[in-house]
């Protein structure tokens, strides 16, 4: 097989497999096959290893942990190492945010999350009831309804209505 294609003429039963086949340029529009131009639109191969890069940590030694994060976010918290099991140590002792919250701070506190509760059971209760009748307002009125089209097929056959309106 010739490096480049065939002159225009003399291209019947010649197919382009190669990525020199194509030279520099494109597809072949007189050939009826499904053409790859510099690789242009064919689908790429997943790579089949599941093989994982090593990675070091500051001390040059391997970090086994890659594997068992492996699958997992990026956001996961994974203990894989004695000393994650190990309490960390407070460096300071006077940190604000260590100390108790004060009596007013547990009254908020406690109040936002009992109206919180109770706004959940609330809403279930809810929802779990059976359908309730709407609250009445005020007196309904009934109206008397004529249509202006009469006849057994307009209106049911009905030659009045009578329509209860109550205030929403």
């Amino acid at each position: 097989t010739s490096p480049a294609a065939p002159p225009y003429g003399q291209r019947r039963g010649w197919v382009p497999r190669k990525q020199e086949d194509f030279g520099d340029g494109g597809a072949f529009p007189e050939i009826p096959m499904a053409q790859y131009p510099l690789n242009m639109g064919l689908e790429k191969k997943e790579s089949s290893s599941n093989a994982l890069a090593v990675q070091l940590d500051a001390h040059g030694k391997i970090k086994y942990d890659v594997l068992a994060r492996q699958g997992h976010s990026k956001d996961k918290i994974i203990y894989s190492k004695l000393t994650d099991l190990l309490p960390a140590e407070v460096k300071a002792e006077n940190d604000p945010s260590l100390e108790k919250p004060d009596e007013e701070t547990i009254q908020e506190t406690t109040e936002r999350t009992r109206q919180a509760l109770e706004k959940l059971t609330s809403s279930k209760i809810a929802s779990a009831m059976p359908v309730r009748c709407a609250e009445k307002t005020g007196p309904a009125q009934f109206i008397r309804y004529t249509p202006a089209q009469q006849g057994s097929s307009f209106n049911s056959g009905a030659k009045q209505r009578v329509i209860r309106m109550v205030e929403a």
